[in-house]
């Protein structure tokens, strides 16, 4: 089990290719309010536009509470509908907090989420080659951003990340990042000024 603490989208740490095998706990009190935009809608550069990779990539998730009732304009199904569709088990209920602050005293907690009358297998993801598993399998062509819109052009290795997430693959475009720049945006937080 995998702790998210930060007020970010859950369709964004779900689809994090880091949490991949691992039981997501999110902290925020209620989950759902928002619902899902269109899991298969593509950007400019043909990536997820509101996803990190191509799916949910957490093997399961654990809230305090969950809403069926979803609000936001670019939603088209609620996150429950969403998880069934991906074949990804939920629990809402619990205490995420305190569970929060157990994996962050202890390190990740091995769990598996098993519902009355339908056992599941226990797999450790320590047994596994998660980065492996997420990782890029083929590189053949890179979009870049010019004056002129995108052009495809042949690969130039800009980041090394074998589980790149779409944001910083969108960031490393629109900046020119050529992976020899220190990466760090400009209003990142941290040591230094705030400029």
């Amino acid at each position: 089990m995998a702790s998210q603490e930060m007020q970010i989208k859950y369709t964004e740490s779900l689809t994090d290719p880091s949490y991949h095998g691992q039981i997501l706990t999110l902290v925020n009190p209620i989950i759902g309010n928002g619902g899902v935009p269109d899991p298969a809608a593509l950007d400019e550069m043909g990536l997820r536009k509101f996803l990190e990779s191509d799916g949910i990539k957490a093997a399961g998730l654990l809230v305090l509470d969950y809403s069926n009732d979803y609000s936001h304009w670019q939603a088209v199904q609620t996150l429950g509908e969403w998880l069934k569709e991906e074949q990804v088990p939920a629990l809402y209920g619990i205490d995420t907090r305190m569970l929060s602050k157990i994996i962050r005293d202890k390190g990740t907690v091995l769990g598996k989420i098993e519902f009355e009358g339908q056992p599941v297998e226990f797999l450790d993801p320590n047994k596994r080659n998660l980065v492996a598993e997420v990782s890029t399998k083929s590189h053949s062509r890179q979009h870049v951003i010019t004056h002129h819109g995108i052009e495809k052009q042949p690969i130039k290795p800009q980041a090394t990340d074998n589980a790149e997430k779409n944001g910083l693959t969108m960031y490393s475009k629109a900046t020119n990042f050529n992976g020899n720049d220190q990466f760090r945006p400009k209003n990142a937080l941290g040591a230094g000024p705030i400029e």
